[in-house]
């Protein structure tokens, strides 16, 4: 449980940084969508996306090159807890990208009447979170790396179920190419 602790500042760190580029592209993307314009929602939609991922994959690297430094840094010195540290964010860090795409599509599918779909994500991940729990304890008796890999796999979970939103009302978004 106390690695579970030491994570909080570094996924309040990625929340952060999801409200930040949500924030952004889901001004540019209201405007562009009160105006009917297509071409626009589709490269702010694109962009975003691109941002996300460059971005998330960059604070991946980051996360897995120097997780050792990170849970000292945050203060995991005990031996034990800063083993079990090291391995759940190893685990958890490979769902950064999906935890800093899920706030831009929720915002999106909001300003485009899809309300539901944001609040249904939530509970995916919950569900897939829980079943996956269930599984690592009583099946695979994993270690903190694979609850870290759980909620990882449930985020993306959740963002798989978002984006057939888009799939299916390519109106609200979808990615298109952008020359110069």
């Amino acid at each position: 449980m106390s690695s579970i602790g030491f994570a909080s500042p570094v996924t309040k760190i990625t929340g952060a940084v999801a409200v930040l580029v949500s924030s952004g592209g889901g001004i540019v993307y209201g405007q562009s969508l009160g105006r009917g314009d297509s071409d626009r929602i589709h490269r702010v939609f694109t962009v975003d996306i691109f941002i996300v991922l460059t971005v998330g994959i960059i604070l991946t690297l980051i996360g897995e090159l120097f997780t050792p430094q990170i849970a000292s840094l945050i203060g995991a010195t005990d031996e034990d807890v800063f083993f079990e540290t090291v391995n759940y964010f190893r685990g958890l860090f490979f769902g950064i990208v999906p935890s800093i795409m899920m706030p831009s599509l929720v915002v999106f599918l909001n300003l485009g009447n899809e309300v539901k779909y944001g609040m249904a994500s939530s509970v995916v991940m919950a569900g897939v979170n829980l079943v996956l729990g269930l599984l690592n304890v009583y099946v695979i008796k994993g270690d903190m790396f694979v609850i870290g890999l759980s909620s990882a796999i449930a985020q993306y979970a959740a963002v798989a179920f978002l984006m057939q939103r888009f799939i299916k009302r390519r109106e609200l978004g979808h990615l298109v190419r952008i020359s110069g």
